[in-house]
């Protein structure tokens, strides 16, 4: 069932695309191929052998969430760069999205690890803290500093930041996918 999800939901991607280019309506498309993603993931989960699928789901929805937040907000910031007139609000809405994502990704670690942390053991346990404060909690701080220097006239501060974030948020999702496989505790 993961396949045709995830052809189904890349089939959707790229009529979604292509309508874009075509200047025609494409809020359906959005939001189908959105659900779409949304059960791909639900069904990753499933399948993944997590001790808990709902929290693994949540992980997973989650780095979704954070990967294209804080690519969204990076390119963002490089249009700001070109285009400085630009209002920065949807900059900011970009990073605050990244930061409540973030902090909920947070939650869901602390309540995976209380739960159900007897798998993490040994060298595993460490990469699950490692995972939590490169992946979870040094993007926090990257993303506050960010919002702090959005609010100066050039944007080239946040870009940056936003540059160290996309690789923090990168190796902590995948990072926290990868202990879940190996322990089935989903950090």
């Amino acid at each position: 069932m993961r396949r045709p999800l995830t052809l189904a939901f890349a089939a959707g991607v790229a009529a979604y695309l292509v309508a874009s280019l075509a200047q025609w309506p494409r809020s359906a498309l959005a939001i189908g191929s959105g659900l779409l993603g949304l059960v791909a993931l639900v069904v990753l989960a499933a399948a993944g052998g997590s001790a808990s699928v709902a929290l693994f789901a949540g992980q997973l929805v989650l780095a979704a969430l954070a990967l294209g937040a804080v690519n969204a907000a990076m390119l963002l910031g490089h249009w700001y760069l070109v285009t400085p007139k630009l209002s920065p609000a949807p900059l900011r809405r970009m990073m605050w999205l990244l930061g409540a994502s973030l902090v909920l990704q947070g939650l869901v670690f602390a309540v995976a690890v209380m739960t159900l942390g007897d798998g993490l053991d040994g060298g595993l346990a460490t990469l699950a803290w490692l995972r939590l404060l490169v992946g979870i909690v040094l993007p926090i701080v990257v993303t506050v500093l960010a919002l702090l220097a959005s609010r100066a006239a050039s944007l080239q501060a946040s870009t940056g930041l936003l540059y160290i974030g996309l690789a923090l948020v990168m190796a902590g999702s995948i990072a926290g996918s990868s202990i879940t496989y190996l322990t089935g505790v989903p950090v």
